[in-house]
């Protein structure tokens, strides 16, 4: 026989099962448009069961759908009282979900849930809905109101929040973990919209391929995955805690956005910082979001006159054994390093701000090589450089040659290459002075001669300095040997003197 705890409820202002359970065995229960049922204890709804809430149906207990919930008409479930709710939602497709709980009390999910116009966080204390190994589903048109620090969707266990999304948008993932509020904006786009959907999770820990350079870094990440949008990308940004925060010597400001994919690489496209947040931006499916040290990349070919000739640069200096395992530049060092073939020495690169080019972002070492490409530490890659921004004003030092700089910001996420062995709009020039770099064979060289390195000027103070250091024609790894032929003699001194007769200096 069908048991029927309540078979229908009509047009009647509110309807009270004591506390207990509402069993719905093979029955219709009927709430209409403008009634309200409220149940004390909590709901099962069994195979044979059917709901049919034109209303609202308010439940203090937990909610076990195994049979129908009709979901075509505008309805609300409400989540009240001073115990925790399972809810265990079936097939249900519900339309408001209203979490109204009291003091620290959650709703917990043992199914996945889907809410298709809004869910609404009304507590006066702090209760969550909490998602344990299941998934909270929103609706292309849903939407999600009164969630803040205290209320919000705890991502737990293997649980995600999807959203439906049908077209370019912005939407807030009201998400954390058990005890901290970490929401996340995104904002997407695309050419095309299938079925898609946008499904995110926080997670309290630092990101397990956390890049081993970083210093700055949060121990919070995001997992950011879509599916059915043609032409995706997206831009987000993460609020953590002050306590997820690591500094190792830096500063907040340089905790940026990092997204970490499955090629596997990190991304720091868009990256930027701000009070307890961070930004970025991937075009990734399936992508991993947090923050970090910012590492850009630069593409750059640039020649030293000292060692020039004939289209190219010597690499005495390399293959007589006087080039230096380890960086020279003290504010810019390195671990000791193999030296690959054709490698003339190391210079000194610098991101510098695109709106005040005087502040040093990061400085990192590089390789300059034969033909002028600057080169990682490998001798093949893109050079990395920690602590600039996605767009950062680049400067190139040498120990005893006058640096040079861009007069714009370049893109140091996906750089093209800047050759500066040229004529390129892009290097700055003071028009104070000499040239920012001297014209030899018909290719635009770095100054030589700043052998005094003190001051980024070339004068009587580098020749005196030369001709000090010549007097016993010394060898090795010189300041003094302006032309890195290993040995420091009168062709470097007559060259310093050619040079300095009138002083230079560095458009920096």
């Amino acid at each position: 026989m069908k048991r029927l705890l309540l078979s229908a409820l009509c047009a009647v202002p509110a309807f009270c099962i004591g506390q207990t359970l509402l069993y719905n065995d093979g029955a219709i229960v009927k709430v209409q448009a403008g009634a309200t049922l409220y149940v004390e204890g909590g709901i099962q709804n069994t195979a044979t069961g059917t709901i049919d809430n034109d209303g609202t149906i308010e439940v203090k207990g937990n909610f076990l759908n195994a049979g129908t919930w009709e979901p075509s008409q505008p309805n609300t479930l409400k989540f009240s009282g001073n115990v925790n709710s399972d809810v265990t939602p079936g097939s249900a497709v519900f339309q408001s979900v209203i979490v109204q709980k009291d003091a620290t009390f959650n709703v917990n999910l043992l199914g996945s849930m889907t809410v298709n116009t809004n869910l609404d966080f009304n507590s006066t204390g702090s209760s969550k809905i909490i998602t344990n190994n299941f998934d909270l589903k929103m609706g292309s048109a849903a939407t999600v109101t009164g969630y803040d620090a205290d209320e919000y969707v705890a991502t737990t266990g293997t649980g995600m929040m999807e959203k439906a999304v049908a077209a370019n948008g912005t939407f807030t993932f009201p998400i954390g973990d058990v005890t901290n509020y970490s929401p996340l904006a995104s904002t997407y786009t695309g050419s095309g919209y299938t079925a898609a959907k946008i499904r995110t999770k926080a997670n309290d820990l630092t990101h397990p391929n956390k890049p081993a350079d970083a210093t700055e870094f949060i121990s919070r990440y995001w997992d950011v995955d879509a599916s059915g949008i043609t032409g995706y990308s997206n831009t987000l940004t993460g609020t953590y805690i002050p306590a997820d925060l690591t500094l190792g010597g830096g500063t907040a400001d340089q905790v940026k956005g990092a997204v970490y994919d499955l090629t596997p690489e990190w991304s720091y496209a868009a990256a930027a910082s701000g009070a307890n947040i961070v930004t970025g931006s991937t075009n990734d499916a399936v992508a991993d979001f947090t923050g970090t040290n910012f590492f850009g990349k630069v593409n750059l070919m640039a020649f030293l006159q000292g060692p020039f000739s004939a289209g190219a640069m010597s690499t005495t200096l390399n293959t007589g054994g006087n080039l230096p395992s380890t960086s020279p530049y003290s504010d810019a060092p390195s671990g000791t390093t193999p030296i690959p073939a054709n490698v003339t020495d190391w210079v000194k690169l610098e991101l510098r701000d695109a709106t005040n080019s005087a502040t040093i972002l990061g400085r990192a070492p590089a390789f300059i090589k034969s033909n002028g490409a600057i080169v990682g530490l490998d001798g093949t890659s893109l050079p990395v450089i920690k602590n600039g921004n996605p767009s950062s004003i680049v400067a190139v030092v040498h120990r005893n040659h006058l640096p040079f700089r861009t007069n714009v910001g370049l893109d140091c996420v996906s750089p093209v290459l800047e050759d500066f062995t040229i004529a390129n709009a892009k290097l700055y020039d003071n028009g104070a002075d000499n040239a920012p770099l001297n014209t030899v064979s018909g290719k635009f060289v770095m100054w030589p001669c700043d052998a005094s390195g003190t001051t980024y000027i070339v004068n009587s103070t580098d020749l005196n300095f030369v001709k000090s250091a010549t007097a016993t024609t010394p060898t090795g790894y010189l300041r003094a040997d302006v032309n890195l032929s290993g040995a420091a003699n009168s062709t470097d001194l007559n060259l310093t003197k050619s040079i300095s007769a009138v002083p230079k200096t560095a458009d920096l």
